[in-house]
């Protein structure tokens, strides 16, 4: 047994657990509306909630040809969608529903973590999400991330553990199809929770479920068949015609995002999903060190969900890994990744945790204690952007012929002096080199505590780092674990959505340079914006066939004229308008009185309305 799990065997009063799951729970929401309401909007936000609406009410449907690019699998517009369309459109009922998406994840984390784990285990499984401000950040927006975890934390709700109602097995599966169709990228669920089910439940479940859960997943693409196929492209072992998926480089010309980031952007994005996810990533990787044998399984209900449990981390992880670090198209989208599948990390860790040998032998001690060091340095590497300056404006001795001068410098002069490497390099070295001194601190702590308790080093380790790493995931998180603004964002827009919605005329074309995010549009709907233009430069490609590049939601620069030549309205962010000046002359265009407040707190967001003159 662990640290963790010897929690399960102390006389606690029965009220313990439950009261600091309760304190978890509060601790997480109030969090959860606080980002819901300062956190500025994003192109994934405003394309999810704009087109959503518009599918719902009919004016578009996904994959339509000369509508919107649908580039990701279907319901993940159409639940948000419909949603606003019953509870009004805009902003705050899409940060409502993501909110309340998150709390009934961790709600389903709790339940099944206490069925598997144990009412302690589960306790702290809570507090690992209450104490991760930017996994609770990413779960409070109008994106898909809070949606997937939700639908992950229930299907481990119906399925995981023994004697489980077939009702339950079979919805466990139908959820699974429906997830799949919000996010493709969790398609090795639905595989890997039949193959769990027909090893935990036998054939007669699975059968059933595997009816329910494949039938769901063929009609979800039946009803777009087969322009659904543009979401597998990069999946499927055959090329999916031109007039289906998007164009090839003929065709489709050239896209303008195209990031080229270096092994160490790479680095930075793999340990800055330690910083968000500390507890599961090393948790993991420790639970690997202390394995303590296959035979030490007794309960098999618990081995076959560690099993299920770990193939699909791993596939998912593998999945995602290859999709941010190998790929270019989102390096760092690496930590926000993780939030899709995080709960299957942090499940996995609630059942290894029990089975920890707690005598490791010397080898495996030797390996924790590099994996602490190697962990805590790429996590220091990680916070340089947070906290490089700091370390290097630090007072350090004045050095020279090997002999400590008079006086003091800085840090970073000192490095400067020994390494001449620019800036930013120095702030990585400096922000490596304090979590290495971090990680040796600790090890040589524990070292000698572990010496006058004549306890086994490894062991407590393992459990002083994960417990450390857990108190400190607030201050991990950095810049990402705060709040963006000051102000209240929802409000914001609903303010320049109201006014938007009073100044444009119906039926208006409207050319948008408003911002990343077209979440202002939500309150104007009885305006049109050009549909490629919701997913600003990612469906912007350099030349190409026209016709067919505008068939498929994408657009190029000879549509960008043409729009810009034929717009009743331009609408454009403060910031943008001096590119704009030479094109928006008197002439031809009437200002109207620009919006009072800016869509967030960013310098310069205000948005500036020009209206075409007959």
């Amino acid at each position: 047994m662990s640290l963790f799990s010897d929690l399960r065997d102390r006389k606690w009063p029965d009220w313990t657990a439950s009261v600091f799951v309760l304190i978890g729970f509060l601790v997480y929401i109030a969090q959860s509306f606080l980002f819901a309401h300062t956190t500025v909007s994003s192109l994934d936000e405003g394309g999810y909630l704009y087109k959503g609406l518009l599918y719902a009410e009919g004016v578009y449907r996904p994959f339509q040809p000369y509508g919107f690019w649908t580039n990701k699998a279907p319901l993940a517009f159409l639940i948000p969608g419909y949603v606003q369309w019953i509870f009004g459109a805009g902003l705050r009922v899409g940060r409502y529903l993501a909110v309340l998406e998150g709390v009934l994840a961790l709600l389903g984390l709790w339940i099944t973590a206490r069925r598997m784990g144990g009412k302690y285990l589960a306790a702290i499984a809570v507090w690992v999400l209450a104490l991760s401000p930017a996994v609770i950040k990413v779960y409070s927006v109008g994106a898909s991330q809070s949606l997937i975890a939700c639908f992950v934390a229930w299907i481990f709700v119906l399925s995981l553990g023994e004697k489980r109602p077939l009702w339950q097995l079979v919805l466990s599966a139908v959820l699974t199809s429906f997830m799949i169709l919000v996010r493709q990228n969790m398609i090795v669920v639905l595989p890997l929770l039949l193959l769990y089910i027909l090893w935990e439940h036998g054939w007669k479940p699975a059968l059933w479920s595997a009816i329910a859960g494949v039938g769901v997943f063929i009609v979800g693409h039946a009803i777009y068949w087969p322009e659904i196929l543009q979401i597998w492209a990069g999946w499927l072992p055959f090329e999916i015609p031109e007039w289906v998926a998007e164009p090839g480089p003929v065709l489709g010309g050239v896209g303008i995002w195209n990031p080229s980031i270096a092994w160490d952007g790479r680095l930075l994005s793999l340990f800055q999903g330690f910083r968000w996810h500390f507890v599961v990533l090393a948790g993991i990787g420790f639970s690997t060190l202390l394995w303590s044998g296959w035979k030490s399984w007794n309960d098999k209900v618990v081995f076959r969900a560690m099993v299920f449990l770990a193939a699909l981390f791993a596939s998912l992880l593998f999945l995602h890994s290859y999709a941010a670090l190998d790929k270019s198209y989102c390096v760092f989208c690496f930590a926000p990744y993780l939030t899709f599948f995080n709960i299957v990390g942090l499940l996995l860790l609630v059942v290894l945790v029990q089975a920890w040998n707690k005598t490791p032998s010397r080898f495996n001690q030797i390996l924790i204690v590099v994996f602490v060091l190697l962990v805590a340095t790429g996590t220091g590497f990680g916070t340089f952007e947070d906290t490089g300056n700091w370390l290097l404006d630090l007072p350090s001795p004045r050095l020279g012929d090997g002999k400590i001068l008079p006086g003091f410098t800085t840090v970073g002069e000192t490095l400067f002096n020994k390494f001449a490497f620019e800036q930013n390099v120095l702030r990585k070295i400096a922000s490596a080199g304090m979590g290495l001194a971090f990680g040796v601190v600790l090890a040589f702590v524990v070292f000698l505590w572990s010496i006058k308790r004549k306890s086994n080093f490894g062991y407590i380790l393992a459990n002083v780092a994960i417990v450390t790493g857990l108190l400190l995931s607030p201050f991990l998180a950095g810049s990402q674990g705060r709040p963006d603004c000051d102000t209240d964002v929802i409000l914001a827009n609903e303010q320049i959505g109201a006014y938007l919605a009073q100044s444009i005329p119906a039926g208006s074309s409207v050319y948008w340079e408003g911002g990343l995010s077209v979440v202002p549009l939500l309150y104007a709907t009885q305006a049109r914006i050009y549909p490629p233009q919701v997913n600003d430069g990612y469906a912007f490609r350099t030349g190409g066939n026209t016709d067919a590049l505008l068939k498929l939601g994408l657009w190029n620069d000879e549509l960008a004229e043409l729009w810009q030549e034929n717009a009743d309205i331009i609408i454009i962010e403060e910031w943008r308008y001096a590119s704009w000046k030479p094109f928006l002359t008197p002439d031809r265009f009437e200002e109207l009185p620009r919006t009072k407040v800016g869509t967030s707190c960013l310098e310069s967001t205000k948005l500036r309305i020009f209206k075409r003159l007959p």
